[in-house]
């Protein structure tokens, strides 16, 4: 009797441990695919982010450059306003806003005139200042890209 019983408690005892080790590969397993769904959501958000922040930028240059044309930049100035807080993180939209009240100092500045065409060559130290709120912005854009990549990885 001793014998059958040892028997049967090793049959159990091994049927246990299968099981076990059946639910533990199945857990590990559950546990890395939705960390592989995690790292795809988040590799797929920062590929839209960088094309979103992408024509953001190509969008500012165009406003720039129509700026020094002398083309109408209400439309395409809120247009960018717009595009900036729906997409971006809050230091990116503090920098936007930088650059945008330096536009808009351009924009007081030549108010009621066509004078707008000539503000770069005319105003350089105000025209350098819209460039560089422009370059802290894509410095800013690429920070937060990078650390979206850092995460991912």
């Amino acid at each position: 009797m001793p014998q059958e019983l040892t028997l049967v408690f090793t049959a159990v005892i091994s049927a246990l441990a299968a099981l076990g080790g059946v639910a533990l590969t199945w857990a590990l397993g559950n546990i890395s695919a939705e960390g592989k769904d995690r790292r795809l959501e988040r590799e797929s958000w920062r590929h839209r982010l960088e094309d979103r922040y992408l024509q953001i930028l190509t969008d500012i240059d165009i406003f720039l450059r129509r700026a020094k044309k002398g083309v109408n930049l209400d439309e395409s100035l809120a247009a960018l306003g717009a595009a900036i807080l729906i997409s971006a993180g809050e230091p990116v939209r503090d920098r936007y806003n930088a650059l945008a009240e330096a536009i808009q100092e351009m924009l007081d500045a030549v108010e009621g005139s066509k004078a707008l065409m000539g503000y770069a060559d005319e105003h350089p130290r105000a025209w350098g200042k819209i460039i560089n709120a422009k370059l802290d912005l894509a410095s800013t854009m690429r920070s937060e890209i990078e650390a979206l990549r850092n995460f991912s990885n």
